[in-house]
Order: C-alpha cells, then structure tokens, then sequence
C-alpha cells in the first residue's frame, strides 16, 4: 500500500477550508433526465463549461448530449439508458462542476473517482488531457454498445458477505462493488436477471436494477479488451495536478497507464476501502461532484459517529442544485 500519511495535505493548503477536502465522482447508474438543470440555467459560468463540453463530444456522438440530456419531454424518472449519451453526459456534469468549484477556490486535496467518475478524475486532474479524455469516454462507449453482451448491473442492500454466502447468487452475479457494510452491486447478464431478482425478493432483500445495459467491472466485459486497449494506445499520461485515490483498489494512485484505463472499468468498484483509508488519516470535507449524491449518501451510511468530517451533496433529483452549490461555496470559502 501506498503510504498516504507522507501526502497528506495540511489543512487549508489550497483552500480556506478548516479540513482538507475530497471531491467525490460516481459513474454509471448515477445519471438521469435534467441532471444538473437547474444549475445549467442558473449558473453562466457551469452554462459556459457544459456547452464547450457539448461541441467537443458532437462530433463523436453525431449530435448535442444537451439536447439529449434536457429534452423537454422527459421526465427526471424516465430511464436515462443509452450509453452513447449517458457516459458523455456523466462526464460532463462531473467535469464541469469540479471545474466550477476549483474556479470559486475550492480546490481538492485529494480525488476520489469510481468507475467512470475515475476518468472525470483523471481528466480533472489534468492525468489526460480533456480533448483526449473526451475522444476516449466517447469510444468506449460506442465499444461497449456495440460488442459486450446485454446485462444489468443491481445494487443490493446488505452486508457484502451475503454475496459470499449464497451460491445461488454467486452462480448469475459478478460483485460489481462494494460501497459500505449494507451496499454492493454485482453484475448480471440480461438472462438471469429474472432468477436473481426473485432470490432478492424471497429473501426480503432490497435492492435495485441500475439503468445500465452492460454488466461493467465484471468478466461480462471481458469480450472488448483487445479492443478497449487500443483505444488508449496513444493517450499521454502525465502526473496528477491533484492526487488521485483509486477506487481500483483503495489506494493512492501513482502509476497511470492502459492497464489502468482497463482496470477502472473491469475490476470490482472499491468505493468502501477508499472511504475507509481517508477516515483512517483523519477527517475532511467530502464533496459529491456526481450527478446524484450518490457516493455521499453512501458515505453517510459508513462514516462513524466520532468522526468530524462533513459529507456535501450539490446535485440531487429534487432540483436543489444552485441552493447547495451556494451552501458548499459559503462553507469552504469563509471556514
């Protein structure tokens, strides 16, 4: 293990905030119809951002993920599924929002990405450049779309150990992650879906089916890995601006290389290690840039009573997202 106590910042080393601070990014499953709307339409600055974002991604996806994203007839419920806009559209709101932080002087002292939240981490963090970060979201995946089988991914509420326990479940699903002591997710192809669902309902688990069409961080992806590593074959790697924990596998990150890129999508999500080594060195702000809160309602289901870091969600579905995006700028701006 990379020993972080040598890296850790002083508090307030880039920033007026009392505790060092975590930006957090989710990946697939998180997204969903108008994310970030309210923002979009009342922030120039994120506006501005988000429609550079868009012209870049244009010519790879053959039109505006905005348009898609903000389509006026859907509703925030209506499932948000097609990865061709999805992972460009995560991408976006992720990128655009950490840049609109660091732009007000909340910079992060340390990036915490999971799955395709670890390439807006990369990318934010200036590992890949945007230009080629955006090119690369948007082929892999038209790769994902066009050659891995049909599959779900369904987070499930209980302790980890239930998977190991339970042959039946190990048999139709891959751990996909783990994300505290009463969530982890596992990947299923489309066929067993039905069988899986029925051993969570006869077992009074709850649970739920993510909007995602492939079974990511399992070996339901395994068929493209020839292909996925060509697509990074010309992508130059440089040394974080802000240093990097992995969710690969709970630790700081040094190395960054094509088996990385590969790793980040095919290896289980350690969301609950990485929460667990930060707490482990002290307390800090924990700042969700996701679409949806996600890793910070996860977060709260893990961090301990004793513990004096605060956890932030700016963009939720309840359309609060230039009031709190007030509120964390107040918070760690005038602490």
């Amino acid at each position: 293990m990379n020993d972080l106590h040598t890296t850790l910042p002083l508090a307030g080393a880039t920033h007026k905030s009392d505790l060092p601070i975590v930006f957090m990014l989710s990946g697939q499953g998180s997204q969903y119809y108008s994310m970030g709307k309210k923002l979009y339409d009342y922030h120039a600055g994120f506006q501005q951002k988000m429609q550079r974002l868009d012209e870049l991604f244009s010519p790879f996806v053959g039109g505006s993920i905005l348009a898609k994203m903000y389509h006026g007839q859907k509703q925030r419920s209506a499932e948000f599924n097609e990865i061709l806009f999805t992972h460009p559209a995560i991408f976006m709101i992720e990128y655009c929002l950490a840049e609109t932080l660091i732009e007000e002087g909340i910079r992060p002292d340390y990036i915490l990405g999971t799955s395709l939240g670890e390439i807006s981490a990369v990318a934010i963090a200036e590992v890949i450049s945007l230009e080629e970060s955006v090119k690369f979201v948007a082929q892999q995946a038209r790769l994902f779309d066009q050659h891995c089988p049909q599959a779900t991914m369904i987070a499930i509420m209980a302790n980890p150990d239930f998977y190991q326990q339970n042959k039946t479940l190990q048999q139709y699903g891959e751990i996909a992650g783990i994300n505290s002591d009463s969530h982890f997710v596992i990947s299923v192809a489309a066929k067993a879906v039905g069988r899986v669902e029925d051993l969570l309902r006869g077992e009074d688990i709850l649970y739920q089916a993510l909007p995602v069409r492939q079974g990511f961080h399992s070996s339901l992806i395994d068929s493209v890995a020839d292909e996925f590593q060509q697509l990074t074959a010309s992508i130059q790697f440089k040394q974080p601006t802000y240093p990097i924990v992995s969710a690969v596998d709970g630790d700081l990150k040094a190395l960054f290389d094509r088996d990385y890129l590969w790793d980040v999508v095919r290896q289980p999500i350690e969301f609950l290690k990485c929460f667990q080594l930060l707490e482990s060195l002290g307390s800090f702000h924990y700042v969700d840039v996701g679409p949806m809160g996600t890793l910070a309602t996860l977060s709260k289901q893990t961090i301990a009573d004793h513990s004096r870091s605060k956890i932030h969600a700016i963009l939720t579905q309840f359309a609060q997202d230039t009031k709190n995006l007030s509120q964390v700028i107040t918070l760690l701006t005038n602490e």
